[in-house]
């Protein structure tokens, strides 16, 4: 390993020292005062993401981080991505005003396919392209009542595609957001974002709210071309309705709908000199779409919990002349969790899922344009307590099918020991998949344009074809925690990993290239991607201190190292790549952060570093952001936040120009809000 730098071990330092609210800190609504409650009392608050079923994080078999209400007013946050930034080894990076990089210990990209992201417990991940589209995933931020995070894998409770974590966004009931909120701010880099929401009770047990939310945002600043044409606008609209007639049913039925308008450009190869590429820049492209989401929950004393989820999901995109798509979903769930008997406890469900997807004309050529297709998953999960509240094992798998993949198996075996009740030491062991899509098996596109060479003396064209055998890709995970209460004040979280990926893709040339006359004459090579040719190991740790020397000042800081190594196969095939090739690279981040609070202000800073990402020519970098705040009235407060403040701007990740975003630049950003409530907070 190599040695690391000295501002990069007095980060590590600083995270032995300091610390914030635990990483068992998570409060069910914003109505609950973060400085009232101590560190131990936070740890005993429940989550659910887990195990699906609601169990103390301190206790919690998994590499768990979650984000309160608090935390995402008080960060500054404008967006539930920019939230993500708080977890502890979280990769996130902004990739343009309407881009996100996210992923959980690595496989960060524009596109990262290793990720699972519900929302209220709708999936946000595209079946089509194997990713999460950020900039549509939003909601009015003060009705989050908390952001699940899991480090690792969840795919016995949440399926394929988590391979390397979930992330778990939970609103509030509409009993818990009563009355009318309006909330404005206005800034350097997000121009506006307005949010008016309206809550009300009715007889029998019934609540409901509605809400709209604009967000414009300018666009970002392209390396060494100036201000991009990014530029975004988002109007969005939605309600939920919850409803207690008894105190055995619950019922919830919520939807939203929404509209973006954003600037794209792109640049699509081709054999036409002297450019060999036509760039088309659209400042009008589309995003739509809506969703309806309902509830039925059971509960009864002597038979346990019955659950019954369905939703429905429409999403249009547009990418200029790159490519148009249209999906839709419709999902059924249904889960089970019986009472505990003795020291036996149960959970298992199962669900449909039916996906219609639509490609329009453009250079993502899908064929068939149009498709149809369908998963089913069912999952049984046994805990047994060992030794009563001391030692507990648990055993799960979730069998999935889809029609990309056939029927695959993913268990797992956790194991928990808590030895005081101040301490807690788990590990775990699973297997889990990222399925193929039909972008992997479907897909035809021009990768590049190559001017002539001496040989040959004609462009050479490079078009990535579909592979219908295209299978999954394989993880199988080892992972360690130790979590401890030292004292009411002090808390610390270790969390370590050791991942094996079998059978990731790469790029592979089919046959010999081919001379085509034209006009005009070019070379044609085609390649495909084919699983197994990669093999990945990927090791590290996430650690976490928190402290909170007075009642109202809390401190916390973490660290988190991540070793990548990536195997070659010897495939001579291999495009752009050696065969035989050992690749590594070590990646760290550190945080520090401070809540201070005093009357009616606020005080919070944190600094955070992110280290070079050498694989796609990133620099290191370390920021700052500040926040004030101020409450002026028991129905108002205001703040002011300035962010990235050690630099003018920075690069954080990149992204295939093909798919019409040019490097940009995060740059320093000031923004001023102000919140009213009537019913005050």
């Amino acid at each position: 390993m190599e040695r690391l730098k000295a501002n990069k071990i007095g980060f590590a330092a600083l995270a032995m020292l300091f610390g914030l609210h635990s990483e068992a800190a998570t409060i069910p609504s914003s109505s609950v005062d973060l400085f009232t409650l101590s560190l131990d009392e936070l740890s005993q608050l429940k989550v659910t993401s887990v195990s699906r079923r609601a169990e103390e994080l301190r206790y919690a078999p998994s590499a768990i981080y979650v984000i309160t209400a608090d935390d995402i007013r008080r960060s500054g946050a404008s967006s539930v991505a920019e939230a993500l930034r708080l977890v502890p080894g979280m990769n996130v990076s902004r990739i343009g005003a309407h881009q996100w990089s996210i992923s959980a210990r690595g496989f960060d990209d524009v596109y990262s396919n290793k990720l699972l992201v519900l929302l209220d417990g709708r999936s946000a991940y595209s079946p089509l392209f194997s990713a999460v589209t950020w900039n549509v995933q939003d909601t009015v931020l003060e009705d989050i009542e908390r952001i699940e995070v899991i480090r690792g894998p969840g795919a016995v409770m949440w399926g394929a595609n988590a391979e390397n974590g979930v992330v778990n966004i939970i609103t509030r009931s509409a009993q818990d957001t009563q009355g009318t909120l309006v909330s404005a701010s206005a800034g350097t880099e997000d121009r506006g974002i307005l949010t008016a929401r309206h809550g009300t009770q009715w007889g029998g047990g019934s609540a409901g709210r509605a809400y709209v939310k604009i967000t414009d945002r300018d666009g970002q600043e392209r390396v060494g071309l100036g201000r991009g044409d990014d530029q975004w606008s988002m109007l969005r609209s939605g309600f939920r309705i919850d409803s207690n007639p008894t105190l055995d049913n619950t019922y919830t039925v919520q939807g939203d709908v929404y509209g973006v308008k954003k600037g794209t450009y792109s640049t699509q190869p081709n054999i036409v000199p002297p450019n060999y590429y036509t760039q088309f820049d659209d400042p009008n492209a589309l995003d739509a779409g809506a969703n309806l989401l309902g509830r039925w929950r059971h509960r009864s004393a002597t038979n346990g919990q019955m659950t019954v989820q369905m939703y429905y999901d429409s999403e249009h995109r547009d990418v200029d002349n790159y490519f148009a798509s249209t999906i839709q979903t419709a999902d059924i769930e249904i889960q089970y969790v019986p009472a505990v008997i003795g020291r036996h406890s149960w959970i298992w469900g199962a669900s449909a899922r039916y996906i219609d997807d639509k490609m329009g004309p453009g250079a993502l050529i899908l064929n068939p344009s149009d498709d149809h297709y369908t998963q089913a998953t069912g999952f049984l999960q046994y805990g047994y307590a060992i030794i009563e509240n001391t030692l507990d094992v648990t055993l799960g798998t979730k069998l999935q099918y889809n029609e990309f993949a056939d029927l695959e198996a993913l268990p797992s075996a956790r194991l928990l020991w808590r030895p005081q009740p101040n301490r807690s030491i788990w590990s775990a062991v699973s297997r889990t998949v990222r399925s193929p899509s039909r972008v992997d098996q479907n897909v035809d596109v021009v990768l590049a344009a190559i001017p002539p060479q001496n040989p040959p003396p004609v462009p050479t064209l490079i078009v990535r074809r579909g592979n219908p055998d295209y299978a999954s890709e394989t993880l199988v995970a080892y992972e360690f925690g130790f979590r401890e209460q030292l004292s009411k004040t002090l808390s610390f979280d270790l969390a370590t990993f050791y991942n094996r990926y079998e059978d990731e893709r790469a790029q592979v040339s089919q046959g010999a290239p081919v001379f085509v006359p034209g006009p005009p004459p070019y070379v044609l090579l085609n390649v495909m991607p084919e699983h197994g040719q990669v093999k990945t190991h990927t090791w590290g740790f996430e650690y976490v201190l928190d402290w909170q020397p007075i009642q109202n000042w809390q401190l916390q800081a973490w660290y988190s190292f991540l070793r990548r190594v990536d195997h070659f196969s010897d495939d001579p095939a291999l495009f752009a790549a050696t065969p035989g090739r050992r690749v590594e690279e070590d990646r760290d981040q550190a945080s520090l952060r401070s809540y201070w609070q005093k009357g009616r202000f606020e005080l919070d800073s944190r600094v955070r570093y992110v280290d070079a990402h050498r694989a796609i020519d990133i620099d290191q970098y370390t920021e700052l952001d500040l926040r004030f705040g101020w409450h002026l009235h028991p129905h108002v407060r205001m703040s002011m936040a300035l962010t990235n403040l050690l630099d003018n701007g920075h690069m954080e990740g990149r992204s295939p120009a093909a798919f019409g975003f040019l490097d940009a630049e995060v740059e320093r950003a000031a923004s001023i809000g102000i919140e009213w409530r009537a019913n005050g907070f």
